[in-house]
């Protein structure tokens, strides 16, 4: 079975950025997180989120 949500740090990692940069991301909209309180609040991302974000980056061709 697949991973359903990811972690900060997963995430990050999966999209080859800075957890900073993620935070920012996620505080402007332009991914969503989601924010699971119980224990030990933390942020988690899930994978369609992901892959919406990815298809809707503009690929600059070097």
């Amino acid at each position: 079975m697949d991973k359903l949500l990811y972690t900060k740090r997963e995430t990050a990692k999966l999209l080859s950025i800075s957890e900073d940069t993620l935070d920012q991301l996620r505080r402007s909209g332009k991914l969503n997180g989601y924010r699971i309180e119980a224990g030990n609040p933390r942020v988690y991302f899930r994978p369609e989120e992901l892959k919406l974000f990815a298809d809707g980056l503009e690929v600059a061709v070097c």
